[in-house]
Order: structure tokens, then C-alpha cells, then sequence
């Protein structure tokens, strides 16, 4: 199985969620890859509410033979009055970033990439979405504040009832790993949080508990395993204990009792991520699914398609 882009469009996922610029988490989507058989991948997000609103976002990319490949992100709006779903066709990493007190509105960001030579240069476009009618308008925050191919990191922070966004707007090299990161073409001279007026460009600092958003985010994303078209063999019961590494697959499971490990590529269920860290392990009978063959000494991917008899432990560093 071809895995890299998938893990890292995981691993791009877990840096939306940890950002150190935004109050509190907020739920990110991302397109999937193309599966190499035929078949339908499927990912849905965390729910974000305020009030009597909720949305998350739906990821499927479905294969019908051996060259068509169709990608759809759809977003999933729920109220007391009704249901909607709104199709993106742009595929891309979105970012719900949050929902208005009055629940008419939610704040909507997206990636872009333009590599590592031009880093932070236009790479945040945000939307305020009308829940009764949800049509994104798309405005790249370059345009917004009139800047050109200054660099800047930019995240999206809050909304208010009456439509202001509140973004965080930092140099570009924050969290880059440069010792004296090179300041002379950053778009801000101060860094902090800001609300913008999307129409105008106006702008103005604002104290950083202006910041934290209103919505809430609730139960847990999923990602479908048994039914994922690139498993290669029967799914299988173990004992397991699932654990947290450095490295590309951080994710791990010991099989009791023996000497193998195995790889997750896929989310958690729910009960495991609801007290799951670095500091603890997990041990649980688990149904793990494969996307690779056995081969004896070498980590396995899998996925999990169930957890019982679960019970956490608090980790002993050196296990």
C-alpha cells in the first residue's frame, strides 16, 4: 500500500489541531487519497457546535475501476429548523474555525501550498458561511490586508455575532525550527490576535481572550476501516496495547504475548480517544484490519474497526 501522502495529510491534520497560535482546537477535514482498489475511503471529522448549530465535514473518495477516481468534501450543517449539505469542489485542507452566538454564521478557513521556497506566502484563504445559505466566498488573506509576497502565518480564530473575524497573524518562520528565524520580509511587525473586516482590510489588535471561540468541538472523528478497499487480508483479534512514539507512525500496537508491532493508519474509536496521550497506554481486545501483508520483523499497518474490555494505564517511560 501506497501510504505516505495519506499520513501526511494526517500528520498536516494534527498540526491544524495544535497550533499554538489558536485558544482551543477546532475541526479540520482534508481530502483523502485515491485508494488503489476499487472501493470508497471514507473520513468524517469532529462536530463543531454553538447552540443549536452543528457542523462537521464529510471526506469520501471513491474509486469505480482502475483510472477514474472521484474526491467529494461535503459539510454538514445541522439546526433545530433543518439539515444541509454543501459539496466543495476545491479540494484542499479546510478548517472549521468556528460558529457565530447566534448560530447564522460559521467561520471557514483553507490551505494552500506554495512549497518551501515561498513559505507563508498567500497560503490562508477564509470564509464566513451563511448557514442559511451556504455558498463560500472565498478571500485570500493576502488580498484582504493588501499585502503582496510578504510572508506570514495566519489562523483563524474566532467570529463574532456580528460577523467579525479574529485571526492570529505571526511571523512565517514561527515553528519552522530556525534558531534566528529571518524577519526581514514577514507581512507583521507585531505579532498577535487581530480582528479583521474581510470587505475593507481594516485591522486592529485585540486582547487574546477576544480570541477563543464560541463553538465547542464534540465526539470524534472517524475513518472507515473494514470496508476501506486497500485491507489485503481478514481482520483479526488481538489483546493489544496501544501506545505513542516518536517517528512517521506514531501510533503503535504491541500484540500480548508476542514480539511484533503493529502500525495504526486510521483514527481511534472514540472510548480509546476519550482519555488517550503520551502518558498512557492502552490495552484492549481489538478487531485490527491490514493493509499490508505479514512479513516476519517488520512493522504492519493496520486499522481498527473495534475496541472492548478497554483499560488505561498510566505509561512507564522505557516501555
Amino acid at each position: 500500500m501506497k501510504f505516505t501522502a495519506s499520513l501526511g495529510a494526517i500528520f498536516l491534520t494534527s498540526l491544524c489541531l495544535s497550533s499554538a497560535a489558536r485558544a482551543s482546537s477546532l475541526v479540520a477535514g482534508y481530502a483523502l487519497d485515491c485508494p488503489e482498489h476499487v472501493g470508497t475511503r471514507l473520513y468524517r471529522t469532529q462536530t463543531l457546535s454553538a447552540g443549536d448549530t452543528e457542523v462537521y465535514i464529510v471526506s469520501q473518495v471513491k474509486r469505480d475501476d482502475a483510472k477514474k477516481c472521484d474526491q467529494t468534501i461535503e459539510f454538514h450543517i445541522k439546526t433545530e429548523a433543518r439539515e444541509k449539505v454543501f459539496r466543495v469542489e476545491d479540494v484542499r485542507y479546510f478548517n472549521i474555525a468556528d460558529i457565530s452566538a447566534d448560530g447564522q454564521w460559521f467561520l471557514l478557513e483553507r490551505d494552500g501550498d506554495s512549497g518551501d521556497e515561498d513559505y507563508g506566502v498567500r497560503t490562508k484563504e477564509l470564509a464566513v458561511i451563511n448557514i442559511a445559505n451556504p455558498e463560500p466566498h472565498w478571500r485570500n488573506v493576502w488580498d484582504i490586508l493588501g499585502w503582496d509576497t510578504c510572508k506570514a502565518k495566519v489562523v483563524a480564530e474566532s467570529l463574532s455575532e456580528s460577523g467579525v473575524v479574529v485571526v492570529y497573524l505571526g511571523g512565517a518562520n514561527t515553528n519552522r525550527g530556525a534558531e534566528t528565524p529571518d524577519r526581514s520580509n514577514d507581512c507583521v511587525n507585531q505579532q498577535g490576535h487581530y480582528q479583521v473586516d474581510l470587505a475593507t482590510g481594516a485591522k486592529r489588535m485585540v486582547a487574546d481572550e477576544i480570541a477563543v471561540p464560541r463553538a465547542k468541538v464534540s465526539g470524534y472523528d472517524y475513518q472507515n476501516c473494514k470496508t476501506n478497499p486497500d485491507i489485503v487480508g481478514s481482520c483479526f483479534k488481538i489483546r493489544g496495547r496501544i501506545s505513542e512514539w516518536n517517528g512517521s507512525l506514531t501510533t503503535r500496537i504491541w500484540p500480548v504475548g508476542t514480539n511484533r508491532v503493529l502500525a495504526l493508519y486510521g483514527t481511534l474509536p472514540g472510548a480509546i480517544k476519550e482519555r488517550y496521550s503520551f502518558d498512557v497506554n492502552v490495552f484492549a481486545d481489538l478487531e485490527v484490519c491490514p493493509f499490508e501483508k505479514d512479513a516476519p520483523g517488520e512493522m504492519r499497518l493496520v486499522c481498527i474497526e473495534s475496541a472492548k474490555n478497554i483499560r488505561f494505564e498510566e505509561r512507564l517511560w522505557g516501555q
